[in-house]
């Protein structure tokens, strides 16, 4: 009786403390999509990033709302529209690197799809809603087609490391230099994320500048700081 009370009083407090981080993180310019059928459809686009944040607590994490687990980020390679959330998601493409495959429910460990080209549901899908973000920057085409580019030729690599450290290139975004710094890289999915904007736009999405990025460091980038540029849904 008293081992299940400590349990109960274990549960509750970490459920006080998640609530109380959520409470209190700083607010950002979002726009909150609460219906799948929104006026006018859902639409995605080429270089649009998808992220679910991870916990707040995560040292060296920024903060942002809607925070669990892990989180994850993807970025869009083939646009969709549609007229639902659901149906734009199961028509879009991304390519993500990932650990845990949300189709398998399972760890994926020397997989040849460590990173890999999918439909965007897998990893977005109804079991995420409220606390998955759109983030949208105004891309070229000449910027869309060198990002699309990069993450093609990551296709396929079997090497996944959490602790995978931010490497600037230093050269021109989209030049043959800038490429090969990344080529043969150890990636988790925020550092695809970020070197891929890094090399077709010489942008750091990186909102706390720190040697390791994680989702929520996506989320509030300043790059999307107006509502029509970061979409909660």
């Amino acid at each position: 009786m008293l081992w299940n009370f400590g349990i109960i009083v274990c549960l509750l407090v970490i459920y006080i403390t998640i609530f109380t981080f959520e409470f209190l993180i700083p607010a950002i310019p979002v726009t909150i999509l609460k219906s799948d059928t929104p006026p006018g459809g859902f639409s995605l686009k080429t270089g649009d990033l998808l992220v679910r944040p991870n916990w707040n607590w995560v040292p060296g994490s920024s903060t942002a709302s809607g925070g669990r687990t892990y989180g994850h980020v993807a970025i869009v390679v083939q646009g969709a529209e549609g007229k639902s959330v659901r149906e734009t998601l199961r028509k879009a493409v991304v390519i993500e690197a990932l650990l845990f495959d949300q189709r398998t429910r399972k760890f994926i460990f020397g997989s040849k799809e460590i990173v890999r080209k999918t439909s965007a549901y897998i990893s977005f899908g109804e079991r995420f809603v409220g606390r998955r973000y759109l983030l949208r920057m105004n891309l070229s085409p000449v910027q869309q087609h060198a990002l699309v580019q990069f993450l093609n030729c990551q296709l396929e690599d079997d090497s996944y490391t959490i602790f995978s450290f931010k490497k600037k290139s230093g050269f021109p975004p989209g030049s043959i230099k800038a490429f090969r710094p990344a080529d043969q890289h150890k990636w988790n999915c925020a550092t695809l994320a970020w070197y891929a904007f890094q090399y077709a736009t010489g942008k750091d999405i990186d909102s706390n500048s720190g040697i390791l990025i994680f989702p929520n460091d996506i989320v509030r980038s300043h790059y999307f700081d107006s509502p029509e540029r970061r979409i909660r849904f």
